[in-house]
């Protein structure tokens, strides 16, 4: 019922299926409370989608509430914020994510950290934060697989706002648009270009890692997924992602494993 959920909602898109099955879901009497949780955290992303934030919100709490200090708790927080982000209320984002800088998991921390600092960096230039908010609207068009309302709405951002500070932002965001559409040239194209023009700003270690996981494992191609999980261990010492891009360039080289 989960998966047939998450079909129904982004592949589909028809989110009033997909809630009545998450309901339907949540409601049996002896699921067990892992998944139940997780159940309620994906009718949570429902609701949001589907324009209704404060349940979506509420469900979040309640996991957030049940699972204290756990993976499934700091998920729940991260949705959290990630709905306070979405709907432009940046300031409480922000202090949600920052604790969750020291999550237990590396992928979340990781993004906690990334959207906290695109908060930061574009607020403290725009403390009303309009361009922002247009940004994160695609982000949830993204979210949500609706590709073309995302990108109708990050290509309006330089017309409205010519002086936004998301160059490389929007850059990312069409990168992982392409990638949902297994677009991966496109994709190569948008992420080489904040490698290249943005090379010590935020997304520019997360841009060199993809690059280096989409040529290994979309196209194939060893030699230039070494040279971009090299790059992270040269040149991005302090990245999150330094320790799986050693741990894979060693394996492309051919080392052997331990018990090999």
């Amino acid at each position: 019922m989960q998966k047939l959920a998450n079909l129904q909602t982004f592949k589909l898109h028809k989110l009033d299926d997909a809630q009545k099955v998450l309901e339907e879901a949540i409601a049996i009497p002896d699921i067990r409370p892992a998944l139940r949780s997780a159940c309620k955290l994906d009718l949570g992303d429902v609701y949001l989608l589907n324009n209704q934030p404060w349940e979506a919100t509420l469900l979040y709490s309640q996991v957030e509430k049940d699972f204290p200090n756990t993976p499934v708790g700091e998920d729940a927080k991260f949705r959290n914020a990630k709905f306070a982000y979405y709907t432009g209320d940046f300031t409480w984002a922000k202090g949600q994510l920052d604790v969750l800088k020291a999550a237990t998991s590396e992928l979340i921390a990781n993004d906690a950290l990334n959207l906290s600092l695109l908060i930061a960096d574009n607020v403290s230039i725009d403390t009303s934060g309009t361009a922002l908010k247009m940004y994160a609207r695609a982000d949830m068009q993204i979210f949500a697989e609706q590709q073309e309302k995302a990108i109708g709405i990050l290509d309006s951002i330089n017309t409205k706002f010519p002086d936004n500070t998301l160059s490389d932002d929007i850059l990312m965001a069409k990168a992982r648009i392409a990638i949902q559409g297994k677009n991966y040239n496109d994709a190569i194209t948008d992420l080489k270009k904040i490698v290249e023009t943005h090379p010590t700003d935020l997304w520019a270690d997360d841009a060199v890692f993809m690059l280096g996981d989409i040529y290994e494992n979309q196209l194939t191609d060893k030699e230039q997924a070494k040279t971009y999980y090299q790059k992270i261990i040269t040149d991005y010492a302090g990245s999150l992602w330094i320790n799986e891009a050693r741990k894979r360039f060693r394996i492309l080289r051919g080392d052997k494993q331990d018990g090999s």
